[in-house]
C-alpha cells in the first residue's frame, strides 16, 4: 500500500515521505510531477539504496489556482517500490502552511502527480504527525504512534489534508466550524445558527436530505478562492471576504451592502446543497451541479426575504459574463459554468416564479442519471415549451440580455 507521511519541518514547511508501490515499466524508469516549492532530498529503492534522478522540466500550470510544478525522472527503478523524500511548501487554492496550519490539496501538488507507471495498489494512507488536540479533517488519532491516520484515498485522485492547531471552534448538531481570530466569533455564530435552518429547508425542498454533521474549516489566507466541498467538509479561504483588486470591487461592495454573514450563508448553503445537487460529469454538463446548488440556496434566501441579495448576485454574474456557451462546441467545461446556468434560471424565475424553480430542482435531484438530456426530458413533462427554450439557451453565448 502507498503511504504518505507528513511531518512539520519548520513553521513554513513540511517534510513528506512518499512510499509508493508501482508496476515496473518496460524500461524501469519513472516520471512524476511535484510542486516547484518542494525540493527532493533523496529517492530510495526497496532496500534503502539511493536512486539517481533528475529534474527534467519546469511546468507552468495554466490555472492561477494551481501551483507550478517540476517534472522528475528516475531512470532506473530496480524493484516494485520506492520512497521519495522531499520538503518545502507550495501555493495554490486553499493551500497554507504556518506554525498552526497545514492545508494541502491536489492544486498544491504536494504528493507525486501523473506517475508514468501504474500503481500496484492505488489505495493511499496518509499519516499526519500533529498533536492530538489538533483538528484534522477526516482523520483518526493513533495514540500509539502519535499521529493522525487518514485512509480511503487514491494517489490518482485528489488528496486534501487539513490540520488546524490552536484554533477556535463553534458547533451544534449540524455543523462544526474551526477558525482563527476572536473577531470572527460573531460570523461563526451566524453560520452555526443558519446550518440547521438550511438543512431543514433542503429536507423539505428535496423530500429528504441525508447529511452527516458538516465540518467547516476557515483558512486565514490572503488569497480568496471562495468555498469548496471536499467529502462533505467545507473549506473557506477566510470568513472576511475582502478583495483587494479593482476588478473584484463589486463583490466587496456586495459584502458591504448585505453584510458578511449573509454572503457566507449563501456560500454555506451552496456547498451544503451539493450533497444532493451533484452527479453530473465534469465536462460541460458540470453546469447542472452548480446551477441547482445555487438555486437551492437562492430559493432559501428568497423565502427568507433576501431576494435583493439574490438579485445583486445575479447582476454580478451578468456584469462579468463572457461570450461563451454552456453547451460548448468541444464538450469541455465552460469557464463560467458556475454562473451561466444561474443566470438562465433567474430568467425562468422572473417569468414563472419560485414554485416552478423548486419543481425543476427536484426533477434534477430525482434523476438516476444526471445529464442535461435526462433533465430536459423530465422538464418537458412539466412544460414542453420551457424544456425546448432551455435547450435553445444552452447554445447561446450570452444570457444576461436574454428575453425569456
Amino acid at each position: 500500500m502507498t503511504e504518505l507521511h507528513v511531518y512539520r519541518k519548520n513553521a513554513d514547511e513540511v517534510q513528506v515521505k512518499a512510499k509508493i508501490e508501482i508496476e515496473p515499466s518496460p524500461d524501469q524508469s519513472l516520471r512524476f510531477k511535484l510542486a516547484e516549492g518542494f525540493e527532493i532530498e533523496k529517492i530510495l529503492d526497496a532496500d534503502g539504496e539511493p536512486l539517481a534522478y533528475e529534474r527534467t522540466e519546469k511546468i507552468a500550470e495554466p490555472y492561477s489556482f494551481a501551483a507550478d510544478t517540476n517534472l522528475y525522472t528516475v531512470k532506473h527503478v530496480p524493484g516494485a517500490s520506492l520512497e521519495i523524500r522531499y520538503a518545502g511548501s507550495s501555493t495554490g487554492q486553499h493551500t497554507m502552511i504556518n506554525e498552526d496550519i497545514i492545508s494541502l490539496n491536489y492544486c498544491s501538488a504536494w504528493y507525486p502527480h501523473r506517475l508514468s507507471c501504474a500503481l500496484q495498489a492505488p489505495d493511499v494512507t496518509v499519516y499526519i504527525y500533529a498533536p492530538e488536540d489538533c483538528k484534522v479533517m477526516d482523520a483518526v488519532f493513533d495514540e500509539e504512534n502519535g499521529r493522525w491516520c487518514i485512509g480511503d484515498h487514491r494517489l490518482d485522485r485528489e488528496i486534501f489534508i487539513i490540520s488546524f492547531c490552536r484554533c477556535r471552534e463553534m458547533k451544534n448538531d449540524v455543523a462544526a466550524i474551526y477558525y482563527y481570530g476572536e473577531d470572527n466569533d460573531e460570523i461563526a455564530r451566524d453560520l452555526i445558527r443558519s446550518a440547521p435552518q438550511l438543512k431543514d429547508y433542503f429536507t423539505e425542498l428535496f423530500g429528504g436530505f441525508d447529511m452527516e454533521p458538516v465540518k467547516i474549516f476557515s483558512l486565514p489566507i490572503d488569497v480568496n478562492y471562495g468555498g469548496y466541498n471536499y467529502n462533505g467538509n467545507l473549506i473557506y479561504d477566510r470568513f472576511i471576504l475582502d478583495f483587494d483588486t479593482e476588478e473584484m470591487q463589486p463583490y466587496h461592495d456586495l459584502k458591504q451592502k448585505h453584510g458578511i454573514s449573509k454572503n457566507l450563508i449563501y456560500a454555506l448553503g451552496h456547498e451544503l446543497a451539493h450533497n444532493r445537487c451533484q452527479g453530473a460529469a465534469g465536462n460541460w454538463e458540470a453546469w447542472l451541479n452548480e446551477t441547482t446548488a445555487d438555486w437551492a440556496v437562492f430559493s432559501y434566501l428568497i423565502e427568507q426575504g433576501d431576494e435583493a441579495l439574490v438579485s445583486d448576485l445575479i447582476n454580478l454574474y451578468i456584469a462579468f459574463e463572457e461570450d461563451e456557451k454552456i453547451r460548448t462546441d468541444d464538450g469541455k467545461r465552460p469557464q463560467q459554468y458556475h454562473s451561466k446556468g444561474s443566470i438562465l434560471f433567474y430568467k425562468i424565475y422572473q417569468k414563472y416564479g419560485l414554485e416552478l424553480i423548486k419543481k425543476l430542482l427536484r426533477a434534477f435531484t430525482d434523476l438516476e442519471h444526471k445529464t442535461t438530456a435526462a433533465w430536459l426530458a423530465e422538464i418537458e413533462k412539466i412544460s414542453p415549451a420551457l424544456s425546448k427554450r432551455m435547450d435553445e439557451c444552452l447554445s447561446l453565448e450570452r444570457l444576461g440580455d436574454l428575453e425569456f
